[in-house]
């Protein structure tokens, strides 16, 4: 650090680096908080004890589909609460939902009682992104589908003249079996669909609802996250099956190689002769890395510890978030080039990484070699 900065300014620096080094398990807290007060059942898996075992945001996710059906019969604080977390999430969904609130400002959050404006403002303190990944949104060490979610929805035939629809039902009757669903009577809005042959509706829902039709089939559809981005992948008729196709797609440990060789001109030089030092003695490093020697090659091979460098899984196994795993790191002196690629391929759940100056070189990841 630079020395000759004003001691006020480098003791302000200090605060806010530990600041943000603690703000993904602050966040987590925060978050775990508001998800007790809001209610489980519109986060994760929808109960308390996914609420109670969560280890990371990611596990409790706001299920927005869900909540934008049930949006309109919510109670007003409680619209305006569940809207101002999934901003948290995603800012596009949360934005309509707002919006949907007649939120016109921060002033409205007044509306809120006291414990949930306490969550809010924790949320913004310790706000740092909803990835873990420190680096760029789009990791290329990244292949497949993760982060998969099953929809239930509703295939309506409502006129012959126009291809049917498909909506998910309203939470109310989520729990109806489909084959309560199927061939049965049904209204729908421009969000879900509710069942009238043999259900209970309140006047309150009939009231949203403009189209009636007949339910014709019930799919699970199967969207998974693709660098950031919800792809729909297909749909399956029963959840079973649903299951079993995520089940295939998925990437567990054992299942897929997770050996990557990539040109040893995404680092410098210099980071090179680092790890030939590194794989040349056989001193443990304690840095959750480890390099090893290519017989007969000038590459360079690394070994990754207790991957994925995930703030989630850290946390669970060192007691340390990514990002302090990062900052440790930089003041070992681990080479910057290094630091960069290794936490890009562990936070992506690589095992072992070759560095060669024969290999080819990974799209979107920096060159500091040409």
């Amino acid at each position: 650090m630079n020395q000759s900065l004003p001691p006020d300014v480098l003791d302000q620096i200090a605060r806010e680096m530990l600041h943000f080094d603690n703000a993904p398990a602050a966040f987590l807290q925060a978050w775990k908080r508001g998800v007790h007060i809001a209610g489980a059942e519109w986060f994760g898996d929808g109960t308390r004890a996914g609420l109670q075992q969560a280890t990371s945001k990611w596990q409790l996710r706001p299920n927005v589909q869900r909540l934008n059906e049930a949006l309109g019969v919510l109670s007003s604080g409680q619209r305006l609460f569940l809207s101002a977390m999934v901003s948290f999430y995603n800012a596009s969904e949360g934005g309509a939902m707002l919006k949907r609130c007649q939120f016109e400002g921060l002033a409205d959050l007044g509306g809120l009682d006291l414990e949930r404006r306490k969550v809010i403002a924790e949320l913004v303190l310790h706000y740092d992104g909803w990835s873990d990944t420190m680096n760029s949104p789009i990791n290329p060490f990244t292949r497949g589908y993760h982060g998969f979610d099953i929809q239930r929805v509703a295939v309506i035939g409502y006129d012959d003249r126009c291809p049917m629809t498909y909506l998910p039902l309203h939470a109310s009757q989520s729990d109806v079996p489909d084959a309560q669903l199927i061939h049965r009577r049904c209204i729908f809005s421009d969000d879900f669909v509710l069942v009238t042959e043999g259900q209970q509706v309140t006047t309150e829902l009939d009231t949203l609802c403009s189209g009636t039709g007949t339910i014709l089939a019930v799919l699970y559809s199967i969207y998974g996250d693709d660098n950031g981005v919800s792809s729909h992948i297909g749909d399956d008729q029963t959840l079973e099956a649903a299951r079993e196709v995520i089940q295939r797609l998925s990437f567990e440990t054992g299942h897929y190689s997770r050996c990557w060789e990539i040109s040893s001109a995404h680092v410098t030089e210099g980071t090179m002769r680092y790890l030939e030092d590194m794989a040349a003695t056989e001193t443990p490093t304690g840095l959750l890395f480890v390099a090893f020697p290519i017989p007969c090659s000038p590459a360079v091979g690394v070994k990754l510890i207790a991957a994925p460098w995930t703030s989630a899984n850290l946390l669970q196994v060192e007691g340390i978030t990514a990002e302090q795993l990062r900052q440790e790191h930089l003041a070992q002196r681990v080479p910057p080039s290094l630091v960069e690629v290794l936490h890009q391929a562990a936070t992506a759940d690589v095992r072992v990484l070759i560095l060669d100056g024969d290999a080819a070189t990974l799209d979107g990841l920096r060159l500091y070699q040409v």
